[in-house]
């Protein structure tokens, strides 16, 4: 097997127990894919019929996360790899909820929830993490994070808190039943616990492969609960009021002790409470990295809203702070080529690099052809985000998730800048490797990244071009072909522009 590879449905079955509901029928095979922690073998992963949980067999326990003990991996969690919007759209949730007073974060990481609900909600927040980078994080942060088990010995074994979050951890413990009883015992009464795991229905064929192998994170996760069997165990636990929500590769779980939770939007974006947060963290951490990080995530957001002054000013602290430490030159087109062509290797390229640089030159590109109207000098940040997100799909499965994401909107608004610039044929060009999906046949899985109203947008923009070149029969076709998809949110009034530029292409013909 390779890299990144995925086999799925081999002739093979097992009868080991199911370790979610102990069901000790055949179970037949889902996926193979190679062990992160043992080089070149791979690991198996059934599905259980009884409760169609999937599992790992045979799978032993790792006595400690090689990626955690790894300095470049931690910088890669605080600089973009850590899932903050996440943690603070589900706290903010409760950011009203005068019941909650004490907090506590099981498996807490480098511990963003703790000081997100320490600083902006001002509860009593703790964490519990045993791994090397939640101590890491505590003196970053100056948190109390707790390095024993809960239930092993952690300062917190004889307390109850208002609210607990576990997130992402139970699918790592080598008994569920039991965890889930632990996290309820440390509920207090009438209060709730939120517990988010990866989502066994995700794990299939068709869809992306670098988030598949994110959600089996194989030789880490145990099992993956289906969402019948999570709602079932948290039952089982003693929780009431369980509602189990789940959203592509992830399942959120809300439970009540002695009362029914409140109704929640998990997948609800409280950008408000990021933009706070992030400013917070850019301004009030020690940290180069973290202060990063938070730069970079606060720039996106703000990209994205239009809030282009506030962009700006973000921008121009971030590319200080990074030319400082990686050198007054690291922004130059000659400087960035290279990095896309060098360092292969995660932990090297870390070193040349903060992680999140695709991503931040693609934000630039946006500030750049938006804000400044400066085609030529978007074009020059969108080629090289463009070459440096290639670079990192290339280097490492399952890690550089934002960058394979943004390949096909960094290649629409590349082809976008170079039609307001003049450049018809090269906007062409860029635009039909959108509408036919030419980079597919290079990495196939790709084509799963192509959201259709990039498309539908690449469609309206190749158009534009053909007119421009006036090949009128050429426009009139791609125009029609826009019209003829369906209409999509992300798209509002798209519709609208094609049928006018059909009937332009139309009259002139």
């Amino acid at each position: 097997m390779k890299q990144g590879e995925l086999i799925w449905r081999n002739n093979i079955t097992t009868s080991a127990s199911c370790p979610i509901c102990g069901d000790v029928r055949e179970k037949k095979h889902m996926v193979s894919v190679l062990n992160r922690l043992e080089r070149g073998k791979k690991i198996d992963f059934y599905v259980c019929s009884s409760c169609d949980s999937s599992f790992a067999y045979p799978f032993t326990y790792p006595k400690c996360y090689s990626d955690e003990e790894n300095p470049q991996y931690c910088k890669f969690y605080v600089e973009i790899g850590a899932g903050i919007d996440f943690i603070v759209n589900i706290l903010a949730q409760f950011k009203d909820d005068s019941s909650i007073n004490s907090y506590l974060d099981v498996g807490c990481g480098f511990g963003y929830s703790v000081d997100y609900a320490r600083r902006l909600l001002k509860w009593d927040a703790v964490g519990v993490e045993p791994g090397v980078y939640g101590r890491i994080g505590a003196k970053a942060l100056g948190l109390e994070i707790d390095p024993n088990i809960l239930g092993r010995g952690s300062a917190y074994d004889n307390r109850q808190f208002d609210l607990i979050l576990s997130s992402e951890v139970i699918e790592h413990v080598d008994n569920p039943d039991n965890y889930l009883k632990l996290l309820y015992s440390a509920t207090k009464s009438g209060g709730k616990a939120v517990i988010t795991t990866p989502a066994a229905e995700y794990v299939q064929p068709e869809n992306w492969v670098d988030q598949v192998i994110a959600t089996l994170s194989p030789g880490y996760h145990a099992f993956l609960y289906s969402q019948r069997a999570f709602d079932a165990a948290l039952q089982k636990a003693g929780f009431i009021g369980v509602i189990v929500y789940r959203h592509q590769d992830r399942l959120i779980a809300v439970a009540g002790k002695d009362c029914s939770p409140k109704i929640i939007n998990p997948f609800e974006k409280e950008l408000d409470e990021q933009i706070r947060y992030y400013k917070e963290l850019a301004v009030n951490s020690g940290d180069k990295n973290i202060c990063n990080g938070a730069g970079f995530r606060l720039l996106k957001e703000l990209v994205n809203i239009g809030d282009f002054p506030s962009a700006f000013q973000i921008w121009e602290d971030l590319r200080r702070a990074i030319e400082v430490q990686y050198g007054s030159d690291f922004f130059t087109n000659e400087r960035l080529f290279l990095l896309s062509k060098s360092a292969k290797d995660f932990d090297n390229y870390g070193l040349l690099v903060p992680y999140f640089i695709a991503p931040l030159l693609f934000y630039r590109g946006m500030l750049a052809l938006n804000a400044e109207a400066n085609s030529v000098l978007a074009i020059e940040f969108f080629a090289r985000a463009e070459d440096l997100a290639l670079s990192d799909i290339d280097r490492e499965h399952g890690y550089f998730i934002e960058s394979a994401s943004l390949l096909w909107p960094i290649k629409l608004h590349r082809g976008i800048a170079l039609l307001r610039s003049g450049r018809r044929q090269e906007a062409l060009q860029h635009l039909n490797e959108i509408i036919f999906a030419k980079l597919a046949p290079r990495q196939p899985w790709l084509r799963a990244l192509l959201p259709d109203y990039i498309v539908s947008r690449a469609m309206k923009e190749a158009g534009v071009a053909q007119l421009q070149l006036s090949r009128r029969s050429e426009a009139k076709d791609m125009f029609g072909r826009g019209l003829r998809r369906p209409e999509e949110s992300e798209n509002k009034g798209l519709h609208e522009e094609l049928r006018q530029l059909f009937s332009v292409a139309t009259a002139e013909l």
